[in-house]
């Protein structure tokens, strides 16, 4: 089987393009799409639903993953036994096509070295047990055991282009051998197809992958006895993997995808983050021209007050470091010795940052860095900031009969930056650099404080604690070409005499489904009606169920698959005690 081949089927709706800088190739649209709409399906190649990999028991002690090792013992069997001959020519595209620079590229190396020595250790291992299993069972295989330079290679495009869901899973299923132990704990979906593996990875992408149906493991009790591997792996592929446009494409755009869970993360983290798979990121949100949407500063400009958020740069593969793993908590004196390469993206600290709707310098780089340094090290500085923030959207939350996406803006863009002991907490006493309410350090400590430690807020504040978490989304991922003020909110939509208008979306709807690529945003909706239905306001609940299905709509039957529209359709016709958490 050839490339051309196996893509015919999906010429209408994908086609692989060469890429205009890189000299590789890039799956793009063949026709144009609009949010909701699915683009293309793809049937698993390898799948840990299957049976055959369902019914195999993980060999203990190696570093592979037991997901991994389940997408290589499905791989081994069709090698062997060849049960679908068109399977195994499938495979053999699998290890002809797919890119290994996930653990192979010279910067996986430098990341990944030590876990790339392990793993060729640990596929030798693997592959000697998996053997000597074949040999217990005496069945003759028409094909060849595949070597341990082949199953390293499969491991490494696993490593590169699996994709994953989240599930439970009880002890692993045994396959019968004497020196088989079952290892208990969480395993996650893992599926690896061809065109899947194609799409552009984006920190704002155009597309959604979904798995379809979704998979829940069966009961140890369930599982198959007494059949062989060559018959479970004659079943049907067991999942597609569905991709739906989140934005609209266009025929000829190239087609994205995150390749972590794209919530709201500052450039450098995620970059970081991805350096794991073996490149750096440089898509419009991390090099330009969209700025870093979780790292937002206030001008200074009094008449402005523009939300002020830094723009990424290009980074070579070559020469890039990722930023250092958080550091031990008790070796806090080396978390401090690091600021300076904390921020891990090599920013000139001589740089300044422009304000792009008054021209006002807002600051330097370094004294931005140094700003963050404080209330990322200093927990009594962030405390002084939550506390006022918890009560701004608790005493200045809009009447229900006027509450929009706008007006729950507002509060963050006009109040939170009207409040004197939040503005003095949020300002470094150095260089008078403030620090936007909006910034993903003050997020992310409220939200780990909610969702990690929700003892630590008091149940009252669970309500606004959301709705500061649903502002910062609507301001910070607004999808407006400079940056947002008050005045951008209180201006009219059309009005466009002043200047002012045509920030933001004109409806709460096309606002949500413009921002609906980032995942926090459904999330954060989710509690918020839950929270809001558990405590009597039906009015908040039910704008948040709104907002919700308009993510929905974004997602289209991935929203379905993943069960978000049901818990957003169904907020009303559940008990309020079963809402409440």
């Amino acid at each position: 089987m050839i490339l051309d081949d196996y893509l015919a089927p999906y010429a209408p709706l994908v086609r692989v393009a060469p890429h205009p800088d890189r000299g590789d190739r890039v799956l793009v649209a063949a026709k144009d799409f609009s949010p909701g709409e699915v683009v293309f399906s793809e049937p698993a190649l390898l799948d840990t639903a299957h049976a055959v990999a369902q019914h195999f028991g993980p060999v203990p002690g190696l570093s592979i993953a037991p997901d991994y090792q389940r997408l290589m013992y499905e791989f081994v069997v069709h090698a062997v036994y060849q049960p679908v001959p068109t399977s195994a020519a499938a495979h053999a595209l699998l290890l002809a096509e797919l890119s290994t620079d996930g653990m192979a590229s010279a910067l996986a190396e430098r990341v990944n070295g030590e876990r790339n020595a392990q793993y060729r250790a640990d596929v030798k291992v693997f592959r000697d047990k998996i053997k000597k299993r074949f040999a217990k069972r005496g069945n003759k295989g028409t094909g060849s055991f595949p070597t341990t330079e082949t199953l390293l290679k499969l491991l490494c495009i696993i490593e590169t282009n699996v994709h994953s869901e989240d599930i439970k899973t009880g002890p692993a299923a045994t396959s019968g051998d004497d020196d088989d132990e079952e290892a208990e704990g969480e395993e996650e979906h893992c599926v690896l197809s061809v065109v899947a593996s194609m799409p552009e990875h984006s920190c704002k992408p155009n597309a959604l992958v979904t798995f379809f149906p979704p998979f829940s493991p069966a009961p140890d009790s369930a599982h198959t006895v007494g059949v062989s591997d060559i018959e479970l792996a004659k079943a049907e592929p067991v999942t597609h993997l569905l991709f739906t446009a989140l934005q609209p494409i266009a025929a000829g755009d190239v087609i994205s995808i995150a390749y972590q869970e794209n919530s709201f993360l500052p450039t450098r983290v995620r970059r970081g983050n991805l350096a794991n798979r073996g490149f750096v990121c440089n898509c419009r949100m991390c090099a330009g021209p969209d700025p870093d949407f979780a790292r937002a500063f206030v001008c200074a400009n009094p008449m402005c007050r523009a939300l002020v958020s830094p723009v990424g740069t290009l980074r070579d593969q070559e020469s890039y470091v990722p930023p250092p793993p958080p550091p031990d908590a008790e070796n806090e004196d080396e978390e401090m010795d690091n600021d300076d390469d904390e921020n891990g993206d090599d920013e000139d600290p001589d740089a300044q940052l422009v304000c792009g709707r008054c021209g006002e310098v807002v600051a330097t780089m370094g004294e931005v860095i140094a700003a963050e340094a404080r209330l990322a090290h200093d927990p009594e500085a962030m405390l002084a900031v939550l506390s006022p923030v918890l009560d701004v959207f608790s005493r200045n939350v809009p009447a229900t009969d006027t509450f929009s996406a706008r007006t729950l803006a507002s509060v963050l863009l006009g109040d939170c930056l009207d409040h004197p002991d939040l503005t003095a907490a949020l300002t470094d006493p150095d260089s008078g650099v403030h620090v936007s309410p909006s910034h993903f350090l003050v997020y992310d400590a409220l939200k780990q404080l909610l969702f990690f430690d929700a003892d630590a807020i008091d149940r009252v504040m669970h309500v606004p604690a959301l709705m500061y978490l649903v502002a910062v989304n609507y301001v910070a991922l607004a999808p407006s070409p400079r940056p947002l003020a008050l005045a951008s909110l209180h201006a009219a939509p059309s009005d466009e005499s002043d200047g002012e208008g045509g920030d933001v979306p004109a409806t709460d709807a096309e606002w949500t489904r413009l921002i609906a690529w980032n995942g926090d945003v459904q999330h954060n909706l989710l509690w918020l009606m839950k929270q809001a239905r558990a405590r009597g306001n039906l009015e908040l609940a039910q704008w948040a169920s709104d907002r919700g299905l308009d993510t929905c709509a974004a997602m289209g039957v991935a929203a379905s698959a993943s069960g978000a529209a049901i818990e957003f359709g169904d907020v009303f016709a559940r008990p309020r005690s079963l809402l409440a958490g």
